[in-house]
């Protein structure tokens, strides 16, 4: 369960201000498409169109709509959004152009809007995870393999084949998204200090954010004596971005890394969690020693 602290007056300016600028030129209207053509019989004496070579024109037609009463326009947001119906009626106090709402695909996209500044809003200030007592996960799903069809096979970085009864993976074969993954895959196989790692499935073992569920990329266990700092335990469940920057990271990336890093600090102080480009910034973020 997370917990997060929003200003509300800034949040209800802010979409406030989204919308007017997304309604600023908008219109409710009809396009029509006009062109003239000619017909005639082939040679089969059937009717057909002779191609068009005098082009067309579109026509724009204002469209009424039947009108939305405040408080239909509020329940229709609340229901898409859950924010309590006095925030959204002062957003709507807000609007300039408050009568295009009558249009539902223009309310459709604002209540979007809201949805999504609402999503942002939340992951940016999520103030702290807490471990609800007696919730446990089905342990028999948080590590199941991807399932691997005979498709994946024909892409030589597609299938990591772990290297017999000596190799640190879990499990003999792991379907790959990439050939970073692959090339991770395979460095960690090599370190002898990486006592047993496993790639996880979409939705095995999730974190709840603001923007869905989330699913880390890898579950690590390395030996405590080739840690820098052992105390930090020897768990780590990590992120791969192969090539990125963090400045190059979307900002939902970077939302939902931070709501990891979160969740896992408040489930035992010996679980690191952090997205790392590639293999080697794995070694230098948790400071994982190559094996001598």
């Amino acid at each position: 369960m997370y917990k997060c602290s929003i200003d509300k007056d800034k949040f209800i300016q802010e979409c406030v201000d989204a919308i007017n600028e997304y309604l600023k030129y908008k219109k409710v209207k009809n396009t029509y498409s006009e062109e003239d053509g000619r017909g005639t019989f082939n040679d089969a004496g059937m009717f057909v169109m002779e191609e068009n070579i005098y082009g067309g024109k579109e026509v724009d037609i204002e469209m009424t709509c039947e009108p939305k009463s405040d408080f239909e326009i509020a329940n229709y947001i609340m229901y898409h959004t859950m924010l309590p119906r006095l925030a959204i009626f002062k957003i709507m106090k807000g609007l300039k152009k408050r009568e295009l709402l009558n249009n539902q695909d223009i309310l459709d996209m604002v209540t979007q809007k809201i949805l999504q500044k609402l999503k942002d809003e939340k992951a940016e200030h999520i103030t702290s995870y807490e471990v609800i007592e007696g919730y446990e996960q089905d342990s028999r799903s948080i590590f199941e393999c991807d399932t691997i069809a005979e498709e994946d096979f024909t892409e030589e970085w597609r299938v990591f084949h772990a290297k017999g009864d000596n190799s640190s993976a879990m499990n003999e074969y792991y379907k790959m998204d990439s050939k970073g993954e692959k090339e991770f895959a395979e460095e960690l196989e090599k370190n002898k200090n990486v006592v047993m790692f496993t790639k996880m499935k979409k939705g095995g073992f999730v974190i709840n954010t603001p923007y869905g569920n989330y699913s880390p990329d890898w579950a690590v266990v390395c030996r405590k004596e080739g840690l820098s700092e052992p105390e930090l335990g020897i768990y780590f469940i990590v992120e791969t971005k192969k090539g990125k920057e963090y400045s190059e990271l979307q900002d939902k990336e970077k939302r939902k890394i931070k709501c990891g890093i979160k969740h896992f600090a408040a489930v035992s102080k010996q679980i690191r969690f952090d997205w790392v480009k590639d293999y080697k910034d794995f070694k230098d973020k948790f400071g994982v020693a190559d094996f001598l």
